[in-house]
């Protein structure tokens, strides 16, 4: 057996973070899909390609459109303009700080930052 695909590992992978960020799980994802939870595991591990029609159905739920899953800029990171920020950036950014202390601390900045802290 080969190794999987680069891209179809690229595109599991955000397939990955898109659905953590709608707080979905992979049997939520799935039954959207009518799928089964280990297929839409083989996704996200890259190990199975996903279909152009079901990239386009995985797209439709998770709200995004068909080029996020290929990290493609869209509107659904801001305007697509360089230099937005999108939900998938935010989780990547956040996955990677490793201290609780750290998270504890970002946390409470972005909290002081939302509405009405301006």
């Amino acid at each position: 057996m080969s190794d999987p695909n680069p891209i179809d590992v690229e595109v599991g992978a955000r397939l990955r973070v898109l659905r953590r960020v709608r707080g979905l799980s992979q049997s939520d994802l799935a039954e959207r899909l009518g799928l089964t939870f280990q297929q839409v595991q083989k996704y996200e591990r890259g190990a199975n390609r996903i279909s152009a029609s079901k990239l386009w159905k995985v797209a439709e739920v998770l709200k995004v459109p068909v080029g996020e899953l290929f990290g493609d800029p869209s509107p659904a990171d801001g305007d697509g303009s360089p230099g937005q920020v999108g939900d998938a950036d935010l989780l990547r950014a956040w996955n990677l700080i490793e201290s609780e202390h750290q998270r504890r601390a970002v946390l409470s900045l972005v909290r002081s930052m939302g509405p009405g802290k301006a």
